[in-house]
């Protein structure tokens, strides 16, 4: 239930509303299971680190995605391996960390069965390119679109720049989210 509680949370704070959020956090300090931490399961850590990235802060997002993903091998870890990955490689191609080509290698293979968290790494990869406008993107657009993943589709919108960012800036207002901050904050 706390992974529910966490989701709402990122919803919350993802909106802007940091008061409502911290309500939610405190649901999940009550739903900790006994015996094993919050930490342990590292949804947290994805769930803070893509609210720092919508927020511009991939640096700080860094901060928190200390673990390599491929550590998340236990039951309760091992299902957010491929979301963990993926903004993983997200952070570090934004934060423009040494080793973010390595880190997108390993996030590719560890997020290949998952069509959302492959689409961020596709994205990031786009990214590391040094490239906001290409067919790529639109692609990886798509992606998102097609598995019905809205709030990743328009943030995508906003990578691409000119009428796109537009319509993802739109997107992103209609579903109550807050302006999504690019480019990012310098580290």
């Amino acid at each position: 239930m706390s992974r529910g509680a966490y989701a709402a949370a990122t919803l919350h704070g993802l909106r802007g509303d940091d008061r409502a959020r911290a309500v939610w956090l405190d649901i999940v300090d009550a739903l900790q299971t006994p015996g094993r931490t919050l930490a342990a399961a590292h949804f947290g850590e994805f769930f803070d680190a893509l609210l720092l990235i919508h927020r511009g802060r991939p640096h700080q997002a860094m901060e928190l995605l200390t673990i390599p993903p491929e550590e998340l091998n236990q039951w309760y870890s091992a299902q957010w391996r491929p979301w963990y990955a993926a903004v993983w490689a997200e952070a570090a191609v934004l934060s423009k960390h040494a080793d973010a080509a390595g880190r997108l290698e390993r996030a590719r293979r560890l997020s290949s069965d998952n069509p959302v968290a492959s689409a961020i790494v596709a994205r990031a990869a786009v990214l590391a390119d040094g490239s906001t406008d290409d067919r790529r993107l639109n692609a990886v657009a798509t992606a998102f679109d097609e598995a019905g993943c809205r709030y990743q589709w328009a943030r995508t919108l906003v990578l691409m720049g000119g009428r796109d960012r537009c319509r993802g800036e739109q997107a992103l207002a209609a579903m109550g989210a807050s302006a999504m901050v690019w480019p990012p904050e310098p580290g």
